[in-house]
């Protein structure tokens, strides 16, 4: 009579809810079967980017199937499509994951008719486009003087662009240096006109590291000095790689000083322009986002070994990325799990490890 045979799980996934849009949760549905005649016990896996993100132990007689459902919360990242798979111990069934960035608004000052007197209409068109995935609709909204002083709603399908044209009507007392600034729901930009002369509000030092680690906060300062002999009250902005970081008015008397600061995250490597500007003045700065931490392992196994005689493997672990990092190094026998360690890698490094 031959042998029962052991427990051995296959997967197949069988449905997701995608596409989805970034933000949400991707649903990921599989059968699992027991195509063994012993019953056994399995942890189940979701994985995305090679991170568990969602999991159960299954437990299966012989010869039964479950269906079990996972789930993932996407993030913009993810767009256009993010690989993952179901896995557990015996199997793994991959599938891609499409996901869509929601629908948002850019929008940029093109082009005004200043300079004009005060009591003239100042017009300003505003070019809009929908950067995201699925149709929306915003409000966009013209400021002046830090007031809401016209607007329109835009309705964009993906990827459409439009123009619009503001205006507002100036009167007396509006004199000076302006910003202005278009705003919609997720961007907004800002360009200085003139109306008469003002107060000079100087960008006298722009605080911004040479290089920044991907994905990480960091702090950035902007100093803005009154170099004018009246006060005066001035928007001033903030922005890395054209997205917007500090935006705030403030007011400052002759030769008087303010400093600002906000945090910015850039996943991208490569150089992006820190910028500042008040009504008077703006300063350009360039740094880089250094290459995330990747790893490349060789790996040196023994061509022979001798039963119960412990096993040696040495891995050269090498950060061939632009920060220090640490990376997790398993050995697996079989396809199970035999040992592991975690090494700290600096960037350009080797280290090796022994399992």
């Amino acid at each position: 009579e031959e042998a029962p045979e052991e427990a051995v799980f296959e997967l197949s996934i069988e449905e997701t809810n995608a596409p989805v849009e970034a933000g949400e949760d991707a649903t990921v549905t599989a059968e699992i079967e027991n195509v063994g005649d012993l019953e056994g016990t399995e942890d189940v896996e979701l994985v995305v980017r090679g991170v568990v993100r969602d999991d159960i132990e299954l437990t299966l007689e012989g010869g039964a199937a479950a269906t079990e459902t996972f789930s993932y919360e996407t993030r913009e990242r993810d767009a256009p499509s993010v690989d993952a798979s179901v896995e557990a111990d015996t199997d793994a069934d991959d599938i891609e994951i499409a996901v869509q960035v929601p629908g948002a608004l850019d929008v940029s000052i093109d082009n005004t008719n200043a300079p004009v007197g005060a009591g003239e209409v100042l017009a300003v068109d505003v070019d809009i486009a929908n950067v995201g995935d699925t149709e929306t609709t915003d409000t966009v909204e013209l400021l002046f003087d830090d007031e809401a002083v016209d607007d329109e709603a835009v309705t964009l399908a993906a990827d459409e662009t439009t123009t619009v044209t503001l205006t507002h009507a100036t009167e007396e007392g509006d004199e000076g240096s302006q910003l202005l600034e278009a705003r919609s729901d997720d961007d907004f930009s800002t360009e200085r006109i003139a109306i008469g002369e003002a107060a000079n509000f100087e960008i006298v030092d722009l605080d911004a590291p040479g290089e920044l680690d991907p994905g990480e906060e960091t702090l950035l300062e902007v100093t803005v000095e009154n170099t004018g002999d009246a006060e005066d009250e001035q928007r001033v902005i903030l922005e890395a790689d054209g997205d917007g970081v500090v935006s705030e008015r403030i007011t400052l008397e002759a030769d008087e000083e303010a400093t600002l600061t906000g945090t910015v995250e850039v996943e991208d490597p490569g150089e992006i322009d820190i910028d500042a500007a008040s009504g008077d003045d703006a300063e350009t700065v360039t740094t880089t986002v250094l290459e995330p931490a990747a790893f490349e392992l060789d790996v040196d196994v023994p061509e022979t070994t001798l039963s119960n005689e412990t096993l040696e493997v040495d891995v050269d672990v090498e950060n061939v990325g632009g920060v220090e990092s640490d990376e997790r190094v398993r050995l697996f026998v079989d396809g199970s799990p035999a040992d592991e360690t975690t090494v700290t890698v600096a960037s350009g490094a080797i280290e090796t490890a022994t399992l």
